[in-house]
């Protein structure tokens, strides 16, 4: 009888274990999909300024990539029925946003890509790209500090509620 107690209690501290990796684990996700957008404007920027590319060209980059997932994909898909480009990214975004492929709290940083998006010479498309690089910059960092605190607070959490649970049940 009191086997069947330990493996019981064994198993809720590794449920809680588990529940704090996944959670330390999104956390990682959200920071690759700051990092793949950042470097998507990298390219789009060396497009523009040495090949002063045409959105469409953009479109393709960000797609063929593959980082950005279906956005990327959903953004040439539109740009090539020959829609307004903000208005193209502005759809995949929440598009995408709705499939819940990132995290809402980086729906802003996504979004500000395709806000002017097109409607400048080369010279301003690279200065606000140079921008919204800087932003994301500044936005990966603190994610970075943040990320590696809750993860580690996220398993000593999960781990410690298991045991809890363990403890309370025997």
């Amino acid at each position: 009888m009191y086997a069947l107690k330990w493996a019981g209690a064994l198993l809720l501290i590794v449920c809680g274990a588990l529940c704090g990796l996944w959670l330390s684990s999104r956390e990682k996700r959200r920071a690759d999909l700051i990092e793949d957008y950042a470097a998507f404007l990298e390219r789009a920027r060396s497009l523009v300024h040495y090949c002063s590319a045409e959105t469409a060209v953009i479109a393709d980059q960000c797609r063929d990539s593959g980082s950005l997932g279906s956005i990327g994909d959903e953004f040439a898909a539109l740009i090539a029925q020959g829609k307004d480009p903000q208005i193209c990214w502005k759809t995949a975004v929440c598009d995408s946003a709705m499939r819940g492929e990132f995290f809402p709290e980086d729906t802003e940083l996504l979004l500000s890509f395709g806000k002017g998006f097109g409607e400048g010479d080369s010279s301003s498309e690279e200065s606000r790209l140079s921008f919204l690089i800087d932003k994301t910059s500044q936005r990966l960092e603190v994610l970075r500090a943040q990320t590696t605190e809750r993860r580690k607070l996220y398993r000593i959490v999960g781990t410690f509620a298991g045991g809890l649970a363990a403890a309370l049940l025997i």
